[in-house]
């Protein structure tokens, strides 16, 4: 007897204007055992799942670099990250420490050696 099937949602990683949406992003810790080619396919897997050309943008500094559509409040649970944006110094953030991504060309780097686990919510804003 089958008591669940569960099926592939079509899914929005991002939201019309005005939308909301609460969701919890882990990040796991650098491989120094990945390849630039793995990278790169790697990369080209994450833009093409979220469906949104216009979100890779200047990608000098890393090629997961983009910009998003939100305004996202992020509070970081567990872990530490990095904050990479296009000049400076990446931002450490440890918990319970909080950021408002507000479309800057950015991306996320787990600087530690346990995953990070991130709670946000996102607004739509564009």
């Amino acid at each position: 007897m089958r008591m669940h099937e569960t099926r592939r949602v079509d899914f929005r990683f991002f939201l019309d204007i005005g939308g909301t949406l609460f969701r919890l992003f882990t990040i796991p810790p650098e491989d120094p055992s990945v390849t630039p080619e793995q990278a790169k396919a790697k990369t080209d897997d994450f833009f093409g799942h979220i469906r949104w050309p216009e979100a890779r943008r200047e990608p000098r500094r890393q090629p997961l670099m983009h910009v998003t559509p939100t305004v996202d409040c992020i509070l970081l649970l567990s872990g530490e990250i990095s904050w990479p944006l296009d000049e400076g110094d990446p931002i450490p953030l440890k918990p319970p420490d909080a950021v408002v991504q507000r479309g800057t060309n950015h991306w996320w780097l787990d600087s530690g050696k346990t995953p990070a686990l991130r709670m946000a919510v996102l607004v739509g804003n564009k």
